[in-house]
């Protein structure tokens, strides 16, 4: 009773943890897995690879190829192609390619005609394909062809390197070679390998000679997927002739026949004179003249239509920065005109641009406004501080000053403090709102006529470049050509230099232009045709006149921007102001120009006059001029820390430091990358042959 009594307490339990139908379910799957692992493993695969090379008298090939395959429609679909290599690796005497010529394939015993080939660099794959997907199973494909220059001779014998199956993407079952030299030639030794490109491994592979003439390679066991086998015989190399010999004879006298024929053209166009052989040795000269002149004259007409600037006024000196009314700003009647802000002065004064300097000025007169402080937070970083309350006079600033004052403001926020660090993006952005507010009130000042220098690298130059590229034909420099061609070409090369000479000429003395500009044009014309000259005795120096090119296009795009008259007219302002900084004591005639009284050197002229000798490189000059009355000055409320100013050089090196900071703050940054690649290879598998093939 006991025993029932357990058993009828176990039987349940393991009938409810493993029902009959969840068994069921499990055998299923298991079932369902043996299904798809054993249609895994009846994947697409080569059964057998069977080659047949017969070897002539004369060095020839005759290979007979039988492969056998497993289709499952994957990658074989149609059929399957075969890759020989063309390119002979042989001695050095010939230069040329494999000869290869496809005798008969079929598929299924079903012959193709025509038989589909084609050339993909240094291989050509033969298709054998049919018109209808192949049906699952197994195909027989048969391939023959000749071929030849695959037998190397050395000293001691000749030899047959062969790698028989090439690489294929599918494993080989079973895989033979047979090598049968002709009639009477003994095999002499023999050797073989199997495996990946590189491998030496030839223990499964089975060596027979059948007959003294023949040897028989087969794989005792199945080839990897992108394995190889590669088989080798040596003969007595006396018995069989290299065709090497004669192709590389044959090509020599070719070469020779074509050298002969060469020196007798050269001689004869060497006979009809210097012009002549320039031209032969340099048939693309006339073009590369031609273009270099489209260039020049393309650049020069813009130029001098675009680019010249307004006749200068009068330079003498100038006491005080150019007025707004200068610039034809409307003001109010009974309105004094303000004085362009140093910030104006860097803009129009470097053709439409501003630098950290600039900034930095800008940041100097907000300070000397009562506007802001400037002091060090440690040895090398600046500090601006704003002011408090209404202390500074914000009504006197010009509208970029407003700008850079408000983002500035921005930027602090309550802290009401900023720090000058390197490629700082603030002072980035205050930068650029700058250049926009400047953009905006001073349009048209400069015309940068940036689209004759865009123009000119993405279209001109590289059409001068492809037309560079054409060459005369040799045989219009024969006795026996017509001469007609030739005598237009020349004369469109001498009218295009004539033209590139004489019009600039003509144009800038019209103008009465300074003859120091007259003379600089014409450099470039004359330039050109010096390295013409050169090309007389020096055959080799045709990238001469393409560097001329480069640097016509670089310098025209340099000078191509030309301020407006009104803009010239400040600039004549803005020299007289830095005429008058960089010299102390003034001559007589200079002081007689001059307009204004010229007034004492005071501190308060130093101050006022200090940012603008910072944009305009005068800070150190103008510094020293007053350096003897600043040492009480620099105690006063300036808006510059006393400590930074302290000493004979204090304003000098100040001045020079911050504008240097506020430059390196402004600075956008940069990124860089890099890459690097190895390689490496060789192997067994480097015989004739090989190749490999795939599925269609």
């Amino acid at each position: 009773m006991a025993c029932r009594k357990d058993e009828s307490m176990h039987m349940p339990h393991t009938s409810r943890r493993f029902p009959r139908p969840m068994i069921r379910i499990a055998c299923a799957l298991l079932l369902c897995i043996t299904v798809l692992c054993l249609d895994a493993y009846a994947q697409e695969h080569i059964e057998s690879f069977a080659s047949t090379v017969t070897i002539n008298k004369d060095g020839s090939m005759h290979v007979r190829e039988v492969i056998t395959v497993q289709a499952e429609g994957n990658q074989i679909k149609k059929g399957i192609y075969r890759e020989l290599p063309l390119l002979y690796s042989g001695p050095a005497s010939y230069r040329g390619t494999v000869p290869f010529t496809v005798i008969s394939a079929s598929i299924d015993g079903t012959s193709l005609n025509p038989i589909e080939t084609e050339t993909r660099g240094d291989y050509i794959r033969v298709l054998m394909r049919g018109k209808q997907p192949l049906s699952t199973g197994v195909h027989r494909f048969v391939l023959e062809y000749d071929t030849s220059l695959h037998l190397r001779f050395y000293e001691a014998n000749g030899e047959l390197n062969w790698n028989a199956t090439g690489v294929w993407g599918f494993p080989i079952k079973q895989a033979a070679c047979r090598i049968i030299l002709p009639k009477g030639v003994a095999v002499q030794q023999t050797a073989a390998w199997a495996g990946l490109a590189g491998s030496r491994e030839s223990g499964n592979i089975s060596v027979t000679r059948p007959q003294a003439n023949e040897a028989a390679f087969t794989l005792t066991s199945p080839l990897e997927p992108d394995s190889q086998l590669t088989v080798a015989v040596a003969f007595d190399k006396a018995s069989i002739t290299d065709p090497v010999i004669a192709l590389a004879q044959q090509q020599q006298r070719e070469d020779e026949a074509f050298e002969k024929a060469r020196q007798e053209e050269e001689r004869a166009i060497r006979s009809r004179g210097l012009l002549f052989e320039v031209l032969y040795e340099s048939p693309s000269l006339p073009a590369m003249g031609l273009s270099f002149c489209a260039v020049f004259l393309y650049y020069f007409l813009l130029w001098h239509r675009l680019g010249i600037d307004p006749a200068k006024g009068a330079i003498f000196p100038r006491y005080y920065p150019p007025k707004t009314a200068l610039w034809g700003e409307k003001m109010d009647s009974g309105a004094t005109p303000q004085s362009l802000s140093p910030l104006a002065v860097e803009y129009l004064y470097k053709s439409a641009r501003i630098t950290g300097r600039g900034l930095a000025a800008t940041f100097l007169g907000l300070a000397f406004k009562g506007l802001c402080r400037i002091s060090k937070a440690d040895a090398k970083t600046y500090t601006l501080e704003l002011a408090e309350g209404t202390a500074g006079r914000k009504g006197e600033l010009s509208a970029e000053e407003q700008t850079v004052y408000r983002e500035l403001a921005r930027t602090t926020g309550k802290a009401k403090k900023f720090l000058l660090r390197p490629k700082d993006e603030d002072i980035r952005t205050i930068f650029n709102a700058a250049t926009s507010s400047l953009k905006q009130n001073f349009k048209g000042a400069w015309q940068l006529n940036t689209w004759v220098a865009v123009l000119g690298c993405f279209l001109v130059l590289p059409l001068a470049f492809v037309a560079s590229s054409w060459e005369v034909d040799p045989a219009l420099l024969t006795p026996d050509s017509s001469q007609l061609p030739l005598t237009l070409l020349l004369l469109a090369v001498c009218v295009a230099f004539f033209s590139a000479l004489v019009l600039p000429l003509l144009l800038m003395r019209q103008q009465s232009r300074p003859l120091l500009a007259t003379l600089g044009v014409e450099a470039f014309p004359l330039a050109g045709i010096t390295a013409l000259v050169l090309q007389f005795y020096f055959y080799d120096l045709e990238w001469l006149l393409f560097l001329l090119m480069i640097i016509t296009s670089l310098v025209f795009t340099a000078i191509i921007k030309a301020p407006s008259p009104a803009a010239r007219a400040v600039l004549d302002e803005i020299e007289g102001l830095a005429m008058y900084m960089r010299t102390a004591e003034l001559p007589r005639m200079e002081q007689v120009g001059a307009q204004d009284e010229r007034p004492e050197d005071t501190p308060e002229v130093f101050r006022r006059l200090l940012p603008y000798a910072l944009v305009l490189g005068l800070e150190k000059t103008w510094c020293n001029r007053f350096a003897d009355q600043l040492q009480a000055a620099a105690l006063e409320d300036s808006g510059v820390d006393v400590a930074l100013v302290h000493g004979h050089d204090g304003w000098s090196d100040f001045s020079n430091g911050f504008g240097s900071a506020v430059s390196a703050s402004s600075a956008a940054a940069s990124t860089s990358s890099a890459s690097g690649f190895s390689s490496g290879g060789g192997g067994a598998g480097s015989g004739s042959g090989g190749g490999g093939g795939g599925g269609l």
